[in-house]
């Protein structure tokens, strides 16, 4: 649902390339790609990104798996809503998908090289900003630095399968391994993997809460912003608001005779 949530509402504050990151990522992070967003018209993720012209972001989709035959509750697939929207390289590019044509077929390991980069420099940067976020918490730089190694908790090429307790707990031994000089030992400075996972968690959730409170359209957040207009768009309106509310109490005050 949140995958499919992403991909009805990306087109109002998100860049086409980010928003196929942002995708990427919660594909990877294990993201249902047949889940239905709950408003009653049973679009699929694919439905979405074919109807506002993603192309990237289809090839991400049918890379994981989404469901290219699925119909909506108007019995459209991604195919006829993409063709419905006049996006007429997603429509070919999702029926030589269903067809099965050479060239239309996608996985993991073929997707765009650009976008996979764009997703690897997206998360060196959270990492940094996770270790930031431990660092300013109290940690001592070499936890603060094993927290940020460990904030995806997994390798980029496990993210597409749920993650373990033994998996978060290998990665954050490995990163409080590495945290520490060659000739010292994780365990020695107190870089045991329950101590780093902690700080990761700790230092995400920090990271989260002060994403939440961007407002709804997530302006400032990593890979984000607002499409060109929007501020002048929401000054009007709110000077439209404070014109009717103004002549709304005109109206009142107006006594008869």
């Amino acid at each position: 649902r949140l995958l499919a949530s992403h991909c009805a509402c990306c087109a109002c504050c998100c860049l086409s390339c980010a928003v196929a990151v942002a995708t990427l990522w919660l594909c990877q992070a294990g993201a249902d790609v047949t889940a239905l967003k709950d408003d009653g018209w049973q679009d699929t993720a694919l439905h979405y990104a074919a109807a506002r012209g993603h192309i990237e972001v289809c090839k991400v989709l049918l890379a994981y798996g989404a469901p290219v035959v699925a119909t909506n509750y108007a019995g459209l697939t991604p195919a006829q809503t993409a063709t419905r929207s006049g996006h007429t390289r997603i429509a070919e590019l999702l029926a030589g998908a269903a067809a099965g044509t050479r060239g239309c077929q996608f996985n993991p390991n073929n997707l765009p090289g650009p976008l996979c980069r764009k997703l690897a420099a997206e998360m060196k940067q959270y990492q940094q900003e996770v270790s930031n976020a431990a660092a300013a918490a109290g940690a001592r730089p070499a936890l603060a630095a094993a927290a940020g190694a460990t904030a995806p908790l997994h390798r980029s090429g496990e993210r597409s399968k749920p993650v373990k307790p033994a998996a978060v707990m290998a990665a954050a031994a490995e990163a409080a391994a590495c945290a520490v000089p060659a000739d010292r030992n994780a365990a020695a400075a107190g870089l045991d993997a329950s101590v780093v996972a902690a700080a990761a968690v700790a230092a995400a959730k920090k990271l989260a809460s002060a994403a939440a409170k961007r407002g709804w359209e997530g302006v400032g957040s990593q890979g984000t912003e607002l499409v060109q207009g929007t501020r002048v768009f929401r000054m009007l309106a709110v000077l439209s608001q404070v014109r009717a509310e103004c002549a709304v109490v005109a109206v009142v005050s107006i006594q008869p005779g």
